[in-house]
C-alpha cells in the first residue's frame, strides 16, 4: 500500500511503499485515526515529521502526524507514526462568545466550521437534511459539538482533501439505507446461517437509557420553570427518567411559549442520546457475500441476523476499522451504537 505524505500546507514531499501494518479507522461521528509501522530509514525519517499529512490514495479522509517513534536495536528497526484525521483540527478551536442557535444541524455544523476559520477550509455541497437543533455553546471545543450534533442527528462529517486545489472541504453526509427495511437500494443483509457472520461481539447496554427527562429552566427552588420531554404517560419500571438543566437558555430574549417550547426541545435532545445501546462489531470476511466498499460503506444501515441468537438488527455502520498487513486488506465494521453515551447540552461554564 503506497502512501502519500505532505505538509500542513499540503504540498507533497514524497511517497512510502513499503510499510508492515496500517491501522486506518475511520469514525462517523468523529474524527479517524491512524497507526502505521514503516521500516526505519534515513527518507522515511525525513518524511514522517509531526503536523505532515498522511494520506492512502482514494481516501476520502486524511491523517494528522502527531505522533513518531523510533526504534533501533539489532531485531527491530521501525518507525511508528500515529495521529487522528483532519477532522481533529477542530479539537484545537473554541466556540468564542456565546453561540445560539435554532435550526437545522447541517446549518450549525457549518456555521460552527466557518466560525473555527481552519486555514483552507471551504464548505462542501449543502443537503438540506431537515434534522433540527436548538442548543447554546460559550467557549466549547467546536469539535466536541461537532460530535454532539452529528451523534443527536445521525449525520456523518468529515474534512476531505482536495490536494490539486491546496483545500480541505467540509462534508456532512447520512451514508445510504441497505436493510431489509426499504426497497430503493441494494439490501445488504449479513447472516449467520451464510457463513457472514463467523466471529463477532454483540452487546445491549440500557444503563443510560432514559425515556421521561424533566429540564430545569431559569429561576430558583419552588419558582424554577420545569418542563418535561418523553412519554410521561409509562409508569412503574419503564418510566426512567433523567434531569437535565436548561437555565442557560435566555428567557428574556424569548416568548412564555417559546421558552417553553426550548426547554422541551432540549429534553428531547438529550433523549435522542439516552437509547437504549445496541452494537455488533464483525470481521469482514474477505470475498464475503457483500464486500466492504463495494456493498456498503461508512455511515449506511445495514441488517444483521444472528440466526444462532435469534437477533436481527438493522444498524448504522458508525466506525471501520482497516487493516492493512502482508499485502492484503481486512475491514472490521462496527454497527449501531459502539458506547454509552449522554450528551450534554447545557452551556454552563
Amino acid at each position: 500500500m503506497k502512501l502519500y505524505i505532505f505538509s500542513p500546507q499540503m504540498v507533497r514531499l514524497g511517497t512510502i511503499e513499503t510499510s508492515t501494518s496500517i491501522q486506518w479507522i475511520r469514525n462517523f461521528s468523529s474524527y479517524g485515526e491512524f497507526e502505521t509501522h514503516f521500516p526505519l530509514t534515513q527518507s522515511n525519517v525525513n518524511l514522517l515529521k509531526l503536523e505532515n499529512l498522511l494520506w492512502l490514495k482514494g481516501k476520502k479522509e486524511c491523517g494528522v502526524i502527531e505522533y513518531v517513534t523510533i526504534d533501533f536495536e539489532k531485531s527491530k528497526r521501525e518507525i511508528t507514526v500515529k495521529g487522528r484525521f483532519a477532522e481533529s483540527y477542530y479539537a484545537r478551536r473554541l466556540i468564542k462568545g456565546t453561540f445560539n442557535f435554532n435550526g437545522k444541524v447541517e446549518d450549525a455544523m457549518r456555521q460552527l466550521v466557518t466560525l473555527a476559520d481552519i486555514p483552507n477550509v471551504e464548505l462542501g455541497v449543502l443537503n438540506g437534511f431537515s434534522e433540527k437543533i436548538q442548543f447554546q455553546a460559550t467557549y466549547k471545543n467546536t469539535l466536541t459539538y461537532l460530535s454532539k450534533l452529528s451523534q443527536s442527528s445521525n449525520i456523518g462529517f468529515r474534512l476531505r482533501p482536495d490536494f490539486d486545489r491546496k483545500k480541505w472541504i467540509f462534508e456532512t453526509y447520512k451514508g445510504i439505507d441497505r436493510s431489509i427495511n426499504q426497497f430503493k437500494n441494494k439490501r445488504v443483509v449479513f447472516s449467520q446461517k451464510n457463513g457472514d457472520i463467523s466471529k463477532a461481539t454483540y452487546t445491549l447496554n440500557s444503563q443510560n437509557y432514559s425515556n421521561v427527562c424533566y429540564v430545569g429552566g431559569q429561576g430558583e427552588g419552588v419558582n424554577r420553570q420545569i418542563e418535561i420531554s418523553g412519554d410521561n404517560s409509562l409508569t412503574g419500571l419503564a418510566r426512567r427518567e433523567v434531569f437535565i438543566n436548561g437555565s442557560d437558555i435566555e428567557k428574556d430574549k424569548l416568548t412564555d411559549t417559546d421558552y417553553k417550547n426550548s426547554l422541551i426541545e432540549r429534553g428531547n435532545t438529550t433523549l435522542s442520546s439516552n437509547v437504549l445501546v445496541e452494537s455488533l462489531e464483525k470481521e469482514d470476511r474477505i470475498n464475503g457475500t457483500y464486500n466492504y466498499l463495494e456493498d456498503y460503506d461508512l455511515g449506511d444501515i445495514v441488517t444483521n441476523k444472528l440466526e444462532n441468537w435469534n437477533i436481527i438488527s438493522s444498524d448504522r455502520v458508525v466506525s471501520v476499522t482497516e487493516i492493512y498487513e502482508h499485502g492484503r486488506m481486512k475491514a472490521v465494521p462496527t454497527f449501531g451504537t459502539p458506547l454509552p453515551s449522554t450528551i450534554d447540552w447545557s452551556d454552563n461554564l
